[in-house]
């Protein structure tokens, strides 16, 4: 499992169901096998990948740790340049101490762009994804962030559905949904929707937390 950290400023708050039906549980997929051990024998290892799954999951899972607490969401495989553009920054560390730099509650929560320190810098980024747009931005899904009157532009930014946005859906091409948010996960991200905003340099609605 791939771990995105987005810890926040000590003062700093960030990020996103029904959800889609998703069971968190895993649940037992391959019966184990009865097995007799003997004194001296040593360690037996089982690798329980083999015994237990996440119903209705085929895609690669990805786990978002924030201050709020951690969510997991599913990757879709038929937006594979998206999927490889996430992973790409995953993979090479460029999400690691970012915040969660926009909120508007109902709407979305957006990620994926601004380390944490002061003043607010924007990661490297890779190039541009070609746009994959193929299912509607409702509630729980996620979608690359792109620049206006360019369907081609998006880079490191995402966003978490707080809402049904279907107006997204025709709108510059329509806004790519690569994945959605397994289990309880909108706890979290609703929880990071209700932090108060505040405008900090060139940002507006950044969340914060614990602010006298």
């Amino acid at each position: 499992m791939i771990s995105l950290r987005l810890p926040l400023l000590a003062l700093l708050a960030l990020v996103v169901a029904p959800v889609l039906p998703a069971q968190t549980l895993p649940t037992l997929t391959q019966p184990f096998v009865a097995r007799s051990l003997q004194l001296n024998q040593g360690a037996v290892a089982i690798d329980l990948r083999e015994h237990f799954g996440l119903p209705d999951v085929t895609g690669q899972v990805v786990q978002i740790e924030t201050v709020a607490g951690s969510f997991n969401f599913e990757l879709f495989d038929d937006t594979p340049l998206t999927k490889a553009n996430l992973l790409a920054y995953v993979n090479s560390g460029r999400y690691t101490n970012t915040i969660v730099h926009r909120s508007v509650p109902g709407f979305v929560i957006q990620t994926g762009g601004y380390f944490s320190r002061l003043p607010f810098e924007h990661i490297p980024t890779f190039a541009a994804v070609n746009n994959e747009f193929r299912r509607s931005n409702v509630r729980g899904t996620l979608a690359m962030a792109k620049l206006g009157n360019d369907p081609n532009s998006a880079t490191s930014e995402w966003f978490v559905n707080l809402g049904d946005n279907a107006n997204l859906d025709n709108q510059n091409g329509g806004f790519t949904v690569f994945g959605r948010v397994l289990g309880s996960g909108m706890l979290i991200a609703d929880a990071i929707a209700a932090y108060t905003r505040f405008s900090i340099g060139s940002l507006a609605d950044v969340p914060l937390r614990d602010v006298a």
